[in-house]
């Protein structure tokens, strides 16, 4: 039996040229392999949350454990990524011509609305399924009530993520990169009152989607 070689699947340069490309295919200005990125940088949360979880079956969950602060410490850096998938419908701003009627959507850019909603979709959900996870590997480790403290300090942390780099760009790495440039954009959002004030609603609103996302979850299990 003969084989392909590895020529069969096109040279290296090839791949580069058509991953190039993509970067030309947006909708509404909203670059698809952006939009693939924001998809695949989920699947770090969920392996530190996986690990997470896995740390707390084996009594891992201490203070001491520097196992335990580094999966922990990745894990807060990429799960606003799971939200941010949430905000992307921005994107639908300015798709008609501002001519068009208010009660009017333009023919062109229809196909959009769904597009964006499962994208804020996946997201929600990978903000229920991911934070719940690590919460119920706190509460395995430490019982319910410090499942609960986790819950609600974490989600004002993805909220404060979110908006970070929505604003100011910033990259769940860029912590590590550029620890100050960080540090000074996170206090913006305490100094200065409009910043505090989509901090509050954004924290308010993730505590509706998760604790909400979670009650709509048990009552399908309770059917099921």
């Amino acid at each position: 039996m003969v084989y392909p070689g590895i020529e069969a699947f096109g040279s290296f340069d090839a791949w580069i040229n058509a991953a190039d490309q993509l970067k030309f295919l947006q909708i509404n200005h909203f670059p698809l392999i952006v939009g693939l990125w924001n998809l695949l940088i989920i699947i770090v949360p969920f392996l530190t949350g996986k690990w997470l979880m896995s740390l707390a079956q084996k009594g891992e969950w201490r203070i001491t454990s520097w196992r335990f602060w580094l999966t922990g410490i990745i894990w807060i850096l990429f799960i606003p990524n799971t939200a941010y998938l949430i905000v992307d419908i921005r994107h639908l701003d300015g798709f008609c011509p501002a001519s068009t009627d208010f009660y009017r959507i333009c023919d062109t850019g229809a196909w959009y609305i769904p597009f964006f909603f499962i994208f804020g979709a996946i997201g929600w959900w990978a903000l229920v399924m991911l934070v719940g996870q690590v919460a119920t590997a706190a509460r395995l480790a430490w019982g319910r009530f410090a499942s609960w403290v986790l819950e609600m300090i974490v989600l004002p942390l993805i909220a404060l993520g979110v908006l970070m780099g929505m604003l100011d760009r910033w990259n769940s790495w860029q912590a590590v990169l550029d620890l100050p440039g960080v540090w000074a954009s996170a206090l913006s959002f305490i100094n200065n009152p409009l910043r505090l004030r989509d901090w509050i609603v954004y924290t308010v609103v993730f505590y509706l989607l998760y604790f909400g996302g979670h009650a709509i979850l048990r009552r399908g299990s309770a059917r099921g």
